[in-house]
């Protein structure tokens, strides 16, 4: 083996238990999150939210580093990989999401990480009903003082005030939507501020909150929560990941 890097990490892995690395950042993530959150709407600012990302995901590192998987806690993991999104919707599908799902899976359950996993991907989650039941069902295993990591891949979109949404095979596109309503309903969106309203109303109902999944995940009193998404936040072109 690598007897050197492997002296090397359990010492730094001594010298986050003694700083109280992991206890820092859980204290401190919520002043973290609340001045990022701060720039999401700014007109100068192309992806405030890619850099908040990258440290969740970096925390899930350092969460499957630092943790002891003899701890008397269970760790969970509840995987999402959406790419199958209809012909006729505007979104274009995804290869990548499903086989993200099941790679991330297999890392870690594997590695000495001992996560129990659920991956639900595209038919099970046809849509927000399916979701929420797969979610429900997913955390009713997690009890108080569990780690639980949330990941989603697929299209997302940002809805200003509201916050993301993960889309899932049921969403459309504006365009596609606007189209489905008909031309009677369309005569009375005249302007594209009216459209615009009408289809962000639609997606904040049948697509997925992110901060009520979070919200959800936190009434469980988890002790770690670990979210990392690989969506956009706006669905265009064959885009997957954050646009400016």
């Amino acid at each position: 083996g690598h007897p050197v890097a492997a002296a090397v990490a359990l010492e730094t892995q001594k010298i986050y238990d003694e700083i109280d690395m992991f206890g820092h950042a859980k204290r401190m993530s919520p002043l973290f999150d609340k001045h990022m959150q701060s720039f999401l709407d700014h007109p100068l600012v192309g992806e405030a939210m890619c850099f908040r990302r990258m440290v969740f995901a970096f925390a899930a590192l350092l969460l499957a580093a630092g943790v002891s998987p003899a701890s008397a806690r269970t760790r969970h993991a509840f995987i999402v990989g959406v790419g199958n999104y209809k012909d006729n919707s505007g979104l274009a599908k995804l290869l990548a999401p499903p086989n993200d799902a099941e790679q991330l899976k297999t890392a870690l359950e594997g590695r000495n990480l001992d996560f129990v996993v659920d991956v639900v991907k595209d038919d099970t989650v046809k849509d927000k009903a399916a979701f929420e039941v797969a979610l429900r069902k997913f955390l009713s295993r997690v009890r108080p003082g569990d780690d639980v990591l949330f990941y989603f891949s697929g299209h997302g979109y940002h809805i200003p005030g509201q916050g993301n949404f993960f889309l899932l095979p049921d969403a459309k596109g504006q365009a596609a939507y606007l189209k489905d309503l008909g031309n009677a309903a369309n005569r009375e969106l005249d302007s594209q501020e009216k459209r615009d309203k009408r289809y962000r109303d639609w997606l904040s109902e049948i697509a997925v909150s992110e901060s009520s999944v979070e919200s959800q995940v936190r009434s469980s009193q988890a002790n770690v929560i670990v979210v990392i998404i690989d969506a956009c936040r706006s669905p265009v072109g064959n885009a997957k990941g954050f646009v400016p």
